[in-house]
């Protein structure tokens, strides 16, 4: 399993996400112009709450189940996850 870590760093922020009870932020990549939303992990959560959301993602993918495509991610010294954008443009 890919365990690698996506620095947010050169990416630019394309919007915050108004939906949901917690911060997140929209980014783009800046290889491929796909946006991705970044979700860094909650204080008051395990450390490893990104990991379970990168599991899950990678099980459905096996399974064949329609799922988003989740990546561990840093943004400076946030940690978190990023999902791929599933929508149409």
């Amino acid at each position: 399993m890919n365990w690698d870590v996506v620095d947010l760093g050169g990416w630019a922020l394309w919007q915050q996400e108004t939906e949901g009870d917690n911060e997140k932020q929209w980014y783009v990549e800046p290889s491929s112009g796909q946006r991705w939303l970044f979700k860094p992990n909650r204080p008051d959560r395990s450390p490893f709450e990104s990991h379970a959301e990168v599991i899950a993602s990678r099980i459905a993918e096996l399974l064949d189940i329609p799922a988003a495509h989740v990546e561990l991610a840093m943004l400076g010294d946030s940690s978190g996850c990023i999902s791929k954008n599933v929508l149409a443009p």
